[in-house]
C-alpha cells in the first residue's frame, strides 16, 4: 500500500486519503515499529498538505496507527513537526533575514501552515483513537504542549 501512495495525483484525493486510512489501520496491527515509522513517515511527505481532503486521510491514518501505537505516533508527530522549523530555516539568506528583521511584518509561508494544520489534526486522531486510559497522561504531557506552541 506504500507503494501505491506517489501514484494517485491531484486528480483523485478521496482515493488517496482513502487509502492512507486503510494504511494506517494495517500499520495499527503491525509489531515492526521501524516499519510502522517509514510507512507513516511516507504518508505525511506524500500528501497535499493544501488538500483538505489529503489532510484529513493523514489524520485519520495517523489516529488509527495510534490505538496499538500510541508513544510511537506521538514521537512521530514531534518530528514532523520539526520539518516546519527547517523549511522555515531552508530559504535563510542575507535578504531573508534582512525582511524578517524589517518592522512591517514577517511573511505568511502557507506551506508551513499547511504542515501544521496537519499535524494539529493528527493529534486530534490521535487523541480520538489511543486507549481511554492514556488520554489525559498524553493530553497534558505531549498534545497541549504543541498546542501552546
Amino acid at each position: 500500500m506504500g507503494k501505491q501512495l506517489p501514484l494517485y495525483n491531484s486528480d483523485s484525493p478521496h482515493d488517496k486519503a482513502f487509502l492512507m486510512r486503510c494504511l494506517g489501520t494495517t500499520l495499527s496491527r503491525i509489531t515492526n515499529t521501524g516499519f510502522v515509522v517509514e510507512h507513516i513517515l511516507l504518508v505525511f511527505r506524500g500528501i497535499n498538505h493544501a488538500s483538505q481532503v489529503e489532510r484529513v486521510g493523514c489524520a485519520m491514518a495517523v489516529g488509527h496507527c495510534a490505538q496499538t501505537h500510541t508513544d510511537l505516533m506521538l514521537t512521530e508527530l514531534e518530528n514532523v513537526a520539526k520539518w516546519e522549523h527547517m523549511k522555515k530555516s531552508q530559504g535563510a539568506g542575507l535578504f531573508t533575514m534582512i525582511k524578517e528583521a524589517m518592522p512591517y511584518g514577517k511573511p505568511i509561508d502557507v506551506e508551513v501552515l499547511n504542515l501544521r494544520a496537519t499535524i494539529v489534526l493528527s493529534y486530534g486522531y490521535l487523541v480520538y483513537y489511543c486507549p481511554c486510559d492514556v488520554v489525559v497522561q498524553r493530553l497534558e504531557q505531549t498534545v497541549l504542549f504543541f498546542l501552546k506552541e
